[in-house]
Order: structure tokens, then sequence, then C-alpha cells
């Protein structure tokens, strides 16, 4: 998983790589969490089965700080550090 540029501005795309799971059909949810630990996005996604990648215009509606990107998805979860300009 990768976030980039970083920091970020407005705009970023998010890179997924497919998750090492056994099921495929089980969810897996992209969270968006500030410096205070606060869930500040939430999107459900499904497992892809090749590389993923997205640009999101969400980051508009973060203030300036310090975030962390997690991937979740039952036993599998992946945190990265970012910076909102």
């Amino acid at each position: 998983m990768s976030l980039f540029p970083n920091p970020i501005e407005d705009i970023a795309t998010v890179k997924i790589e497919p998750l090492e799971t056994a099921d495929r059909t089980e969810p897996v949810y992209l969270r968006f969490i500030d410096s205070q630990g606060r869930l500040i996005y939430q999107e459900n996604i499904f497992n892809p089965s090749e590389t993923f990648i997205d640009e999101m215009s969400i980051f508009r509606n973060f203030r300036g700080g310090i975030y962390y990107l997690q991937l979740i998805s039952g036993n599998s979860h992946k945190t990265l550090k970012f910076i909102k300009y």
C-alpha cells in the first residue's frame, strides 16, 4: 500500500496491492484516522485481484496535520502515516 505525494496538498494517489487473505469476498475497509485516533473517512472496497490505483480528492476536506491510512480486512491490517498541508 502506498500514498503519494506525501505530504499531501489536496489530491493524492492511493495504490493498493491485492491482500493476502484466504477469502476474496471478505470486505476491505479503507480508513483515514487523524492524530487523535478519530475516524475521519471510511470507504469499503473489494479486495482487488490486481493492483488498485485511485486518485482521491477527499483530502481537500482535511485540516493540516498528521493522519493515518489504514487498510483492514479480517486479520490483515496495514497502516501508513501521511501529512496533509
